[in-house]
């Protein structure tokens, strides 16, 4: 699957190699974001209290499911690479 640029393609289904600095991934009401490699840490953006500022660390195969739209921003843990892919629920 090719590499693209989440802030320049929202809407599109990517993977992307993390790094320290992070990333800003929109994501609609049941898209999801799988941690493919490595650990990740996602910080979720949202306009209800409840959920924002919320941090989740991913290991390699677990998934974070976006349960409104959200804004996530995420990174490789610990400066470690790690991959995540995004996608939409059917």
């Amino acid at each position: 699957m090719p590499m693209t640029n989440p802030t320049e393609h929202p809407a599109a289904q990517g993977v992307w190699l993390l790094g320290p600095a992070a990333l800003r991934i929109p994501l609609g009401c049941g898209s999801y974001l799988i941690c493919t490699q490595g650990t990740a840490w996602l910080t979720e953006q949202s306009a209800a209290p409840e959920a924002a500022g919320r941090d989740t660390v991913l290991a390699c195969g677990e998934r974070f499911v976006a349960r409104r739209a959200a804004v996530v921003f995420v990174s490789a843990f610990r400066g470690r690479p790690a991959r995540v892919a995004v996608g939409h629920a059917a």
